[in-house]
């Protein structure tokens, strides 16, 4: 049988501030204009998983799972949370590229070895970030 690539999505609504302790307010200022105060967003997680269906059950994985990894380890910890404060996420700048890493990095370990290929988060309609994991 052929492998298949499962998408699920889930939302959550978060807010962050951008800014970088180790930089001055002006440049701070330049770097993220607007940004630099507390805002919020309405996120749109997406996650590609791949696998091989089982003959006897006709799937790789189960989605009702996968549904639990993703509203405990990512629903729960960041809806309606200020990023600045998650652990993990405290000691970097929020941006749309930490956090994407970030939650690939939650996921990775709560799913079968090797069938999360990508994690893509929406920060706008218009504006989103996905990531692979790290090159090996």
């Amino acid at each position: 049988m052929s492998k298949v690539r499962l998408y699920k999505s889930v939302e959550f609504s978060a807010a962050h501030r951008m800014y970088n302790r180790e930089m001055s307010e002006e440049k701070n200022r330049e770097l993220y204009g607007s940004c630099m105060m507390d805002h919020g967003h309405n996120y749109r997680l997406v996650i590609c998983l791949e696998g091989e269906p089982d003959p006897a059950t006709g799937m790789f994985i189960n989605m009702k799972e996968v549904k639990k990894v993703l509203q405990e380890r990512i629903v729960h910890t960041l809806d309606h949370r200020h990023l600045n404060d998650v652990p993990g996420l405290q000691e970097h700048v929020p941006t749309l590229e930490v956090l994407v890493i970030w939650i690939w990095d939650r996921l990775k370990t709560c799913l079968p070895a090797g069938c999360l290929k990508e994690v893509t988060l929406y920060e706008t309609e218009r504006t989103y970030a996905s990531y692979s994991g790290p090159e090996l």
